[in-house]
């Protein structure tokens, strides 16, 4: 279908090199999508239709899904294609029916999560499937069984961690095997212990400390004794990533009320606290990449109630905040990726009442 044009407009370069730091910032240019503003709950991103480069899939409270394309070089169209409205709280993306399209999973508080089927070109004309009852607040694909297809791990915000299976067609089956852990939000998978499978660890909000389950390869988790006893309540959302360059994946906790944490992973999936406090906002999202073009992973925090926050890695696994922000505050959610198709890390960020803002990385590397 073809897509309905936006008005963007530039609201601001970000050029700044700060003789304070160690190492330059990165440099954004920053540009506001004009749709008017809806409460963004969630986002993920894929080339939904097929046309080589990355578009954004955006969650809004009580108003329909709305897909961004990429014309190729970081500006996005609205489309057209109708998508459901009800009471979203996450989506993933991922080929589910093995087509080579992009399908998608909306996952709703009120009602059945819902699988839906690229036909190409990011057309999604039917419902494949309705899974679970919710209260469902999160879900992440992969393959967790280990028979080469996407499967979907979704959490409660009451209580249940679910496994779904996928048969290989985009058809899924729940897992006899649950888990009871109170107040989920959103979580991430990832090799925790570098056994060739994917784990998972979910933050609890206004809860206890974070769970990490352990994979034994064919989709069944147990509870590992990960050393996040002490993460602390109130987390709302995990990320994961290799911030110290030992090979395995280390963890950032956002959590609302108080700082955000890192935690080391010693390569077992047992974790240590890293001793740094970051963002101690409201913090909805966060995403690590190589911002600054020096190798290492840095940080976005997407916060609702200050300002979004760029933290810079010294290589080492330390961080210091750059004075650099895309947001002062209201952001809810992002996703980062090569927008533009000049070998940098973008972002787009979505809010709870303010517009989605995109912003291109014209960083350059430093010369060898």
């Amino acid at each position: 279908m073809k897509p309905t044009l936006i008005g963007i407009f530039f609201l601001s370069t970000l050029a700044l090199s700060l003789s304070c730091l160690a190492r330059d910032e990165p440099t954004f240019f920053v540009t506001e999508l004009d749709v008017g503003t809806s409460p963004s709950m969630s986002s993920e991103m894929g080339d939904l239709d097929g046309d080589g480069d990355l578009d954004v899939l955006i969650i809004r409270k009580l108003r329909p899904a709305a897909i961004f394309l990429n014309d190729g070089f970081g500006a996005f169209l609205l489309s057209d294609q109708p998508l459901p409205s009800l009471h979203l709280t996450d989506a993933g993306i991922a080929d589910l029916d093995g087509d080579g399209n992009l399908d998608i999973v909306l996952i709703q508080y009120g009602g059945p999560n819902l699988v839906l089927l690229n036909v190409g070109r990011g057309r999604f004309p039917t419902i494949h499937q309705e899974i679970g009852s919710g209260p469902s607040m999160g879900v992440e694909i992969g393959d967790l069984d280990s028979d080469g297809d996407c499967d979907l791990f979704i959490v409660d915000y009451e209580g249940a961690v679910t496994l779904w299976f996928n048969d290989g067609m985009g058809h899924f089956e729940a897992s006899t095997q649950e888990f009871e852990s109170a107040n989920n939000r959103k979580f991430a998978l990832g090799d925790l212990d570098n056994d060739g499978d994917l784990d998972a660890v979910v933050p609890r909000d206004f809860s206890e400390s974070s769970v990490v389950l352990l994979n034994d390869g064919t989709g069944r988790f147990d509870v590992s004794d990960s050393g996040l006893q002490t993460s602390g309540a109130n987390g709302i959302n995990a990320s994961l990533g290799d911030i110290d360059g030992d090979g395995d994946l280390d963890l950032l906790h956002n959590c609302h009320g108080c700082a955000d944490t890192l935690w080391i992973n010693d390569g077992s999936g047992r974790f240590t606290d890293s001793g740094q406090l970051l963002s101690t906002g409201w913090s909805y999202d966060s995403a690590f990449a190589d911002l600054d073009l020096d190798g290492d992973l840095d940080i976005l925090i997407a916060n609702s109630n200050i300002q979004d926050q760029v933290w810079l890695n010294d290589g080492t696994g330390v961080f210091a905040q750059a004075e650099t922000t895309p947001r002062q505050r209201g952001s809810t959610t992002l996703v980062v990726g090569d927008f533009d198709a000049d070998g940098d890390v973008d972002a787009f960020f979505a809010a709870y009442s303010a517009r989605e803002i995109v912003w291109l990385n014209d960083t350059k590397a430093a010369p060898e």
